[in-house]
């Protein structure tokens, strides 16, 4: 689970790494932030586009991206 306050750098390329490790990557949207609206949407498509890509969003799918909103997020 990722949030945080560079998400077109910070969160990102920590998602990217956390992926080349071999875990599964929550990105909690409204808990991330960039300089511009703008940047934070590019993260946003990258992550879901870039390594371990999942395009279509699929919750909790292995070695990849999930994009979540944290009322959404529940542990187990």
């Amino acid at each position: 689970m990722l949030t945080g306050v560079s998400s077109n750098s910070g969160v990102m390329y920590t998602a990217g790494a956390a992926i080349q490790h071999g875990y599964t990557v929550v990105v909690a949207q409204d808990g991330i932030a960039a300089g511009t609206e703008l940047a934070t949407s590019v993260a946003l498509w990258q992550m879901l586009h870039g390594p371990g890509a999942n395009a279509q969003n699929i919750p909790l799918q292995s070695k990849s991206v999930t994009l979540s909103r944290t009322n959404l997020i529940t542990y187990k």
